[in-house]
């Protein structure tokens, strides 16, 4: 909604409140929006986020201009009274006109709110004059150029402020999964931080990194492999997948997949065909996959994977 003048009272068609609201002028210059109340019988401010009143150059009360390295140009800090915020702003020679700007670096500091109503000038072509950014006496903004045959300044008329536009309100993204590689030795200090973020069973949680830690010491996957088949896993898992069946799943896919790394994996005791495919599964989910031919019944009967 364009407002070319400053009247007191603007009528407005709210969308998202299906009802008439009125937008009031203040002796400050900011516009209010207000709705009959029927079961009062008065007016209350209205608080519907859809409804704005598009300001114009006579609604932008300069406050200071600051210099900005990244767009190598001045840059006016100005509050905007129907909008009630404070907002960037640069000037277009070509256009002759504001554009809104906004540069996080440039933070607004009201202690350099300058008295003085010249803001800066600009340079224009060799057939035109320079342009003073000024403030007028009710402080709005003021645009002068310089005419050659009348050798003063004149005032430029107000045109349309271009502002920047809305965005949308951005939705949560979607969390990306990511599978992370870490050296065997590193397995017990992960789990340390996973499990003892856990405020109940810690003890089953210390038992668990005591024999990971104790695995790991001694000869590798033999011993990690060996430590999976027995009750303390079983256990660990168990109250792992009660607590957190996504905790549990890690807990298991990321041991069971970094023993899958060495080759000639040995195990003490015969395997099933089942335990065979369990682990294989849980290796290529883990990126670690195991060749299905590279295994046959009489490696089945003899343990070896």
């Amino acid at each position: 909604m364009q407002v070319s003048s400053h009247p007191t009272f603007i009528p407005h068609r709210c969308p998202s409140l299906q009802t008439d609201i009125v937008f009031v002028r203040k002796s400050s210059g900011i516009y209010t929006k207000y709705l009959f109340d029927p079961e009062t019988a008065h007016f209350k401010q209205a608080t519907c986020t859809d409804c704005h009143l598009n300001a114009t150059e006579k609604d932008l009360m300069p406050l200071y201009a600051v210099w900005s390295n990244h767009l190598s140009r001045y840059v006016i800090l100005a509050k905007n009274s129907i909008s009630h915020e404070i907002q960037q702003f640069v000037y277009s020679k070509e256009m002759k006109r504001f554009e809104q700007v906004n540069r996080p670096e440039l933070k607004v500091d009201l202690s350099r709110t300058q008295t003085s109503n010249t803001f800066f000038t600009v340079g224009g072509p060799d057939t035109e004059g320079v342009t003073v950014i000024l403030r007028d006496p009710k402080g709005h903004f003021r645009k002068e150029q310089f005419n050659f045959e009348t050798n003063r300044f004149e005032v430029i008329p107000p045109v349309p402020v271009k502002f920047l536009p809305e965005k949308p309100p951005s939705e949560t993204p979607s969390p990306i999964p990511i599978t992370i590689h870490v050296p065997v030795e590193k397995v017990p200090e992960i789990l340390r931080h996973s499990i003892e973020a856990s405020t109940s069973e810690q003890r089953v949680g210390e038992n668990v990194i005591r024999n990971i830690e104790q695995a790991c010491k001694e000869s590798g996957s033999q011993e990690l492999l060996n430590w999976l088949q027995t009750s303390d896993f079983e256990a660990a898992k168990e109250h792992e997948y009660a607590e957190s069946h996504t905790e549990g799943e890690y807990f298991e896919e990321q041991t069971i997949a970094l023993n899958t790394e060495t080759e000639g994996l040995l195990v003490n005791r015969q395997l099933s065909r089942e335990d065979v495919i369990e682990i294989r599964r849980l290796a290529e989910k883990m990126g670690n996959p195991v060749e299905m031919d590279s295994v046959d019944s009489s490696d089945l009967a003899s343990g070896i994977v």
